[in-house]
């Protein structure tokens, strides 16, 4: 990793995201979402049985009225959220032996996220050890690279705070915490800081385009 790079600071796990207006912010509170409160993946997944791929595009019938009921029920009815819950529910209806995840395969732009990264091999009939560590593994860093930048992906961010003020989210929308309760989980009972909770809240969620609960 670069110098100046921060494991403990970059909004994701990888060296890049896909870039987006709220992309970065979007992607981190659904995995916050699957770690901190699968129940709500889970019941999504639930309804595998009583749906029909049919009724997805455009989103009619039984499936409608289920999936809007999961939706209402978990605070997760903006139209973005809606369809990264309906792609995920039809990917796992197609593909059911793959690993539960948010389905993320389509970028904000309507093309595709490229699955066929470039590959390296090393041929020894070829190359020294030393050589094509030396050589060949720069150049293939390089050409990834090159590969995500012309696909629309970006150097993920560094956002020191994200991951925690999702959490904060999760806590508000999807358990219906108050601030105060969320501050007395984390801290005791500091009034400034339950107005730092809020603040952050609400930052957090106008950038994710998520509609707070009332």
């Amino acid at each position: 990793m670069p110098s100046g790079h921060d494991e403990r600071k970059r909004a994701g796990s990888g060296e890049y995201v896909f870039v987006g207006t709220n992309a970065v912010v979007r992607t981190t509170f659904l995995n916050t979402v699957f770690t901190h409160a699968r129940f709500v993946f889970d019941e999504l997944l639930a309804l595998k049985g009583h749906v029909s791929t049919e009724d997805f595009d455009p989103l009619t019938g039984e499936t409608r009225v289920l999936l809007l009921a999961w939706a209402y029920k978990w605070g997760l009815t903006d139209q973005w959220a809606l369809d990264m819950a309906r792609a995920t529910l039809a990917w796992h209806i197609d593909n059911p032996d793959d690993p539960p995840s948010w389905w993320h395969g389509v970028r904000s732009d309507g093309g595709w996220i490229p699955t066929a990264w470039p590959t390296l091999t090393w041929d020894p009939m070829k190359d020294r050890e030393d050589v094509f560590k030396r050589q060949r593994v720069k150049a293939y860093i390089a050409e990834v690279r090159a590969f995500a930048e012309s696909n629309g992906f970006i150097r993920t961010p560094q956002k020191p705070q994200l991951f925690q003020h999702c959490r904060w989210v999760v806590h508000y929308q999807i358990e219906r915490l108050s601030y105060a309760d969320i501050e007395a989980r984390y801290g005791n009972d500091d009034h400034d800081r339950i107005s730092t909770i809020e603040k952050a809240v609400r930052s957090t969620a106008r950038l994710a385009g998520l509609t707070l609960r009332k």
